[in-house]
């Protein structure tokens, strides 16, 4: 859908994607989430989200969106039809080297589309300045 804007938000700790001390990598996990006319990509370090629901529950509770535990803590449903999860995976940034590498599926959410990834890492400025793989 080439016509929904596009919003990437990171959810982790303190420091805006603060990477690994050590080797400026961060491992995240990730979901694409359309809701009305906008495509959001939402991620956050491993440490802070083991799982996918957790990224979407916050998500839902930033923007007010309906929604319920089915299995704490893998699984949300979301009541808004508006409001639809188009899969997840994994992203692990590397801040040295600049690169962004996607890969994997979410258990309970699916895999994602590559289209739409590929749209978000080729034309938001956070990854303007990225290399990035999709596997």
């Amino acid at each position: 859908m080439s016509d929904e804007r596009v919003h990437v938000l990171f959810y982790g700790g303190e420091d805006d994607l603060a990477p690994n001390e050590q080797d400026g990598r961060l491992a995240c996990k990730f979901l694409l989430v359309s809701s009305d006319d906008c495509l959001y990509l939402l991620f956050g370090p491993l440490a802070e989200y083991p799982y996918h629901a957790a990224l979407l529950d916050r998500f839902c509770k930033e923007q007010q969106i309906a929604s319920s535990w089915i299995k704490r803590p893998d699984l949300l449903e979301i009541f808004d039809g508006g409001c639809e999860v188009r899969g997840g995976g994994y992203l692990e940034l590397d801040r040295v080297l600049r690169t962004a590498c996607v890969s994997g599926q979410s258990t309970a959410y699916g895999g994602f589309r590559q289209p739409e990834i590929n749209r978000i890492l080729r034309g938001h400025p956070f990854f303007s300045e990225f290399t990035w793989t999709v596997e």
